[in-house]
């Protein structure tokens, strides 16, 4: 067994399983998946994006969705370098006072 870390999005190793260059993969995105690999429109309910996702993976794709041990990557921030410079940014709670802009 050779473990691989850090492949890429799990676009690339969904790739990878289907051209049979690995067996596993230890992550998956489900937001990713649905409307990237699986090309679907986005769905707010995680547990209706789950199953949507499952279903699909299992009959595309022969590919069985275990369950989640827990990870979610569901919050993100995002600003320029040069909004962070200006407002002075520099954790998330620096976006406090602009919450509402």
């Amino acid at each position: 067994m050779k473990i691989i870390g850090n492949l890429g999005s799990s676009t690339v190793c969904h790739r990878a399983l289907q051209r049979n260059n690995a067996d596993i993969m230890a992550t998956s995105y489900t937001g990713t998946d649905l409307t990237g690999t699986l090309g679907e429109k986005p769905e707010k309910d995680p547990r209706k994006a789950t199953k949507k996702v499952d279903r699909l993976f299992l009959s595309r794709y022969g590919e069985v969705r275990l369950p989640t041990y827990g990870f979610a990557d569901t919050y993100a921030f995002l600003v320029t370098h040069e909004q962070a410079q200006k407002y002075n940014l520099n954790t998330v709670g620096d976006l406090a006072p602009y919450a509402k802009d």
